[in-house]
């Protein structure tokens, strides 16, 4: 089963950040702030989606930073010891199971950009070619 879950008022109590306008939004996400949320009832479903092998997508208008990220680690929302890679990684090769092709038929047909070099190691390990898009986009930036 695929779920898809948004995080403010859903999965998430964050009402006391959510300012009138966007600017009082910005002023009011700080770190103290964001570390302040807190679980509503539905995120027990969404933990037990993921623990049980379900497909668990976030989509959220949010922009998220660090803290946010930071503070579902908190809030068991996310592991925190699962690096970018072995995530990237397990999420890959959830999309491959879905399209009903081996992980292997995946990796002949696909290539990846990223320019974490945990992601490029874990996956390039395991059969995905993945490149480092960073030095491709300092040569081919357009003069500002």
């Amino acid at each position: 089963m695929h779920f898809i879950f948004d995080l403010d008022e859903t999965v998430i109590d964050s009402s006391h950040r959510q300012g009138e306008t966007l600017d009082e939004w910005i002023a009011l996400n700080t770190r103290d702030n964001i570390l302040k949320d807190t679980l509503l009832p539905l995120a027990d479903q969404m933990k037990a989606a993921y623990h049980n092998g379900d497909v668990v997508t976030v989509c959220t208008s949010r922009v998220l930073s660090a803290h946010d990220f930071e503070s579902f680690r908190l809030l068991g929302l996310l592991d925190g010891n699962e690096n970018p890679g072995s995530l990237k990684l397990r999420l890959l090769q959830g999309m491959a199971k879905r399209q009903n092709i081996s992980w292997r038929q995946f990796c002949r047909t696909a290539i990846m950009f990223d320019d974490n070099a945990d992601v490029k190691e874990t996956l390039n390990k395991n059969g995905l070619r993945c490149f480092c898009p960073i030095n491709y986009n300092s040569r081919n930036k357009k003069a500002a």
